[in-house]
This record gives C-alpha cells, sequence and structure tokens, in this order.
C-alpha cells in the first residue's frame, strides 16, 4: 500500500510510502520522502519533497515557482545546508524537491532531470508553473548544465559553492551523443537566466575573486549577484574545521529566499543584492558560537 503514487513519463512512475510523510522539526513544513522509477521498478531514485505546510489546505498561497536542490555528494542531500534551505523556501510557499545521486557526473545530469519530471509531475506541485534550480559543488555544476537544456520554463539558478577548479572526477560535457567537454567557465558563460552565486571566502575551488572575475563576463540576461560567506570554506565549515554554523545557514537561506522571491516576481533590479559586474560582492560573517543575530543586506553582516 502506498500513501502517493504518480505516472511521471514513458510509463514509469513515483510513490510516497505509507508513513513517509512527516513534519519538520519547530515547523509547519513537511518532508515526504519519495522513490522515483528511472528506468524500471528495480532502478529507484530517492527523493524527498519538503513542502510548505498548508500546501492541501491553502492552495492559493503556494507559490507558481518550484525548486530543485541538487547535492555536492551522495550524503549531502539530506545534510544541514539543502535540508535548511529547502525549510526555509518551503516556509515561503515554496515546492522543493532534493534527491539522491551515487553515480557520476554524467548520471548527476539524468537523475536531475528525472527529478524535476517527478516533481513537475506530482500532486504536491500542481500549481507550479516554472522552476528554479539550485545546487552545492558539483550539484551546481549540475544544475547550470541542466538549465540550458531545459524543456520547462526556467526563471533562476542559485549556485553554492560552484567549483571553478576542475575535480579530475567531474565531466562537464552536456548528456548528448558526441557533446564537447566544457570547461566550469564556459558553462557560467552560457547562463541565461538570473543568477545568485554563494561562495565561502577560503573556498580553494571557488575564490571569491575568481568568480567576481568570471561573473563579469557572463551576459547580461544572467543578472549575476554574489554572496560571499567570511571565515568558510567550500562546505560553509570555518578554518578551524566547525559548522556549518546552523545560523549562517539560515542567514544564507535568508538571502536566497530574497533572491528567489525577486525573481519570481521580476523585482530583482530593486534587490539589495549588488550586481557582480558593477559593485564589491555581498558579505555575510559567520556568526560567533551562540549567536543568531542578522544585519541589513548591502554590507558587511
Amino acid at each position: 500500500m502506498v500513501r502517493c503514487h504518480w505516472q511521471v513519463e514513458q510509463g514509469l512512475s513515483a510513490y510516497v510510502g505509507p508513513g513517509n510523510l512527516a513534519a519538520h522539526k519547530d515547523s509547519e513544513v513537511r518532508h515526504a520522502y519519495c522513490a522515483a522509477e528511472v528506468t524500471g521498478p528495480k532502478d529507484l531514485l530517492q527523493a524527498v519533497f519538503t513542502l510548505p505546510g498548508q500546501y492541501t489546505s491553502k492552495l492559493d498561497q503556494i507559490k507558481d515557482t518550484g525548486v530543485i536542490l541538487a547535492s555536492h555528494a551522495a550524503p549531502d542531500w539530506k545534510g544541514k545546508i539543502l535540508t535548511e534551505l529547502a525549510v526555509v523556501l518551503a516556509s515561503q510557499g515554496y515546492v522543493v524537491l532534493r534527491f539522491c545521486c551515487k553515480q557520476g557526473q554524467h548520471a548527476h545530469q539524468r537523475l536531475f532531470e528525472r527529478a524535476l519530471e517527478v516533481c513537475a509531475t506530482s500532486p504536491y506541485a500542481q500549481g507550479v508553473r516554472r522552476w528554479l534550480f539550485a545546487g552545492h559543488g558539483r550539484g551546481a555544476q549540475v544544475a547550470a548544465l541542466c538549465s540550458a537544456q531545459c524543456h520547462r520554463p526556467v526563471v533562476g539558478l542559485v549556485l553554492l559553492s560552484y567549483p571553478l577548479v576542475q575535480e579530475e572526477s567531474m565531466d562537464l560535457s552536456p548528456v548528448t551523443t558526441g557533446a564537447t567537454p566544457e570547461s566550469a567557465e564556459d558553462v557560467l558563460m552560457g547562463i541565461q537566466q538570473p543568477v545568485l552565486l554563494v561562495m565561502g571566502d577560503a573556498d580553494e575551488l571557488c575564490r571569491p575573486d575568481a568568480m567576481q572575475a568570471c561573473a563579469a563576463r557572463m551576459t547580461a540576461a544572467a543578472d549575476v549577484r554574489l554572496l560571499v560567506v567570511q571565515d568558510s570554506d567550500h562546505n560553509f565549515k570555518t578554518a578551524q574545521g566547525r559548522g556549518p554554523a546552523i545560523a549562517t545557514v539560515r542567514q544564507v537561506a535568508e538571502l536566497i529566499v530574497e533572491f528567489v522571491a525577486a525573481v519570481e516576481n521580476n523585482t530583482l533590479q530593486s534587490s539589495q543584492l549588488p550586481r557582480a559586474n558593477q559593485q564589491q560582492p555581498h558579505e555575510c560573517t559567520q556568526p560567533a558560537a551562540a549567536s543568531t543575530h542578522s544585519a541589513p543586506l548591502g554590507g558587511q553582516i
């Protein structure tokens, strides 16, 4: 017996089993754990919907923009960064889907595309008409690659710790026969949607100065915004290896929500996050150990 079952495409289906819908602690947000067929009944994609608390009763309060989140590595799809981001987005009315990928880069792209179709065809996303792609590390590169090939409307991207320095195991060629491999910068140059780039100031794979220079060369259609998290590495941990601090993750998540809302409402021009090719990037500092403070946008936090 399953709680919810639906057809995705080409005879493949997805389902949420009984007992797989759970409330997030101290929140009205719900998590629905899903399995979806990739090539058949024994080849399953594991994913989780993060849903607004009112997703069944107040459909007019559900945003018409859905969000797909891609992780850097398999364990990260349920990690602190993507979970907190999903919860903050869902609390503002967005339907969010994260998924698990234990395979290589091309498989990651295919599973991202499958995750999008699973979400788009699900009963949880009936009012969703357009999409925002987001990812961390390798997941950010996959999100950027998939945005160029997607047949559904993609209105923006949020790329966390996008690696400009190529890891040996990463192949950035599109999933097409005979495709030419691309550099990490080439992928960014092909983006045509508004994009928020988030990175730590101590990220060796994504140095802020290199990203600033790269962002300045991206197309005007991309409308690039930068957020630099102080005292943070590729995984938003401090130099001492601590973290990521929940207060830092929440601050970043709230800024991402502001960006997503501005993209959705076509008000990005008035956003306080500066354009990457016009001003210095916005900076966000790691809070003290017991701090949960916040500060106005437009300067260092």
